[in-house]
């Protein structure tokens, strides 16, 4: 395949436009090979599958999820001056995410994408996506992200994701996995493949990455390796989080780290969220923000 020509990358045929690939994905429900006809009638140069087929321009592949990434990667390439920081964990990825982005806007400039949609320096965009989308979708957001000079981008990164290899092409600066509890049991057969699935997006950091782990989760205190940042009520934890105080007006807590021992003060409620938030603020701290200076703007996250 001749890819200089190539303006898109689709997966579905409402996809598509003039010069096009076209990538036959096969589903519970539907097989992507039904409509190879469709295709090329909407203006695919090239139609690629993994059944054997005598169509021109049509091409078989063994590893589908394989090519499609790779050819996605080289129809729109991706930033390389963008801060990457993905989240994964039953609970608590929109929040930490949606945390994280109204940081670094204060200080930076910051966009998300995941269950709220995408948001580029503050302002919504149309998004009617998948919380983590294939790597077409993907890379085109972070096109535009890049487009409006945005520095920083957060991004929740299902289980589901994880599993298909739909992220594979990201190349992460930080991770945060915030905690695991039985959920998505129809789609991984058991907690402990659904923790294998969360794993795997240490896979995704760079060499210098750091992940940053809830180890007061049962599953994210079995996380070992290198460049991995803990936290929790665990004192064994690189951030130690203690004094939790909840009102009505909000929550205060204390947190340590390296015998510094800070006192935040935020609007939100119910301690999960303190550890939504000291996710959010090892994560900034690590970018090089003093959580002191950070710490006058989370009364009115």
């Amino acid at each position: 395949m001749n890819l200089d020509f190539i303006k898109g990358v689709a997966k579905s045929t409402s996809e598509i436009e003039k010069d096009f690939i076209y990538y036959c994905f096969k589903g519970e429900k539907v097989d992507g090979h039904n409509f190879i006809e469709e295709a090329f009638s909407k203006g695919a140069k090239y139609v690629v599958g993994t059944y054997d087929y005598k169509f021109e321009n049509y091409y078989k592949v063994e590893d589908i999820v394989k090519s499609f990434n790779e050819v996605s990667l080289s129809v729109y390439g991706i930033p390389k001056n963008i801060n990457m920081i993905g989240i994964t964990g039953t609970d608590g990825k929109t929040s930490t995410a949606l945390i994280i982005n109204q940081i670094l806007d204060k200080f930076s400039t910051s966009s998300y994408l995941g269950t709220s949609g995408l948001i580029i320096n503050g302002e919504k965009k149309e998004y009617s996506g998948m919380t983590t989308p294939f790597a077409n979708v993907l890379l085109r957001d972070l096109k535009e992200v890049e487009k409006l000079k945005s520095k920083n981008f957060v991004m929740e990164i299902s289980s589901y994701a994880l599993e298909q290899k739909r992220v594979d092409v990201l190349s992460l600066d930080y991770a945060i996995f915030t905690n695991l509890t039985e959920e998505h049991l129809d789609f991984h057969n058991s907690m402990d493949e659904y923790f294998n699935a969360k794993i795997k997006i240490s896979n995704l950091l760079k060499p210098s990455g750091k992940f940053i782990v809830n180890i007061d989760d049962k599953f994210g205190e079995k996380i070992k390796g290198e460049n991995i940042i803990t936290f929790g009520k665990n004192e064994s934890a690189d951030y130690v989080i203690s004094n939790v105080i909840e009102s009505v007006e909000g929550t205060k807590f204390k947190l340590t780290h390296k015998n510094n021992t800070i006192d935040i003060s935020t609007n939100l409620l119910v301690e999960f969220n303190v550890y939504n938030l000291t996710a959010a603020l090892i994560t900034v701290e690590d970018m090089g923000y003093e959580i002191n200076n950070v710490s006058k703007y989370l009364t009115n996250l």
